[in-house]
């Protein structure tokens, strides 16, 4: 049985692929900050509904997030961090 290296899935997704998905979960409308990255509202994170504030990071600051090798998500509402 083969297994799926989930670093290496996180690091396919293409950012047609993340717009997508975040579409089928409920919240397909974006904006992108002054980087490029992709900044949803709050409504996948946690039902809220804070503007824009969800941002997802294809390469994380590793100063920033040294745990972090993958694209995260991080939500300023909570200020939560993951790379799920």
């Amino acid at each position: 049985m083969s297994y799926i290296n989930k670093d290496e899935l996180l690091n396919s997704l293409t950012e047609e692929d993340i717009v997508n998905i975040c579409a089928e979960l409920g919240n397909g409308e974006y904006k992108k900050d002054s980087n490029g990255n992709l900044m949803f509202n709050t409504f996948l994170c946690h039902r809220g509904d804070s503007p824009h504030k969800l941002i997802y990071y294809p390469h994380p600051n590793t100063e920033m997030y040294p745990n972090h090798k993958t694209p995260i998500w991080h939500c300023y509402t909570c200020s939560r961090t993951t790379d799920t």
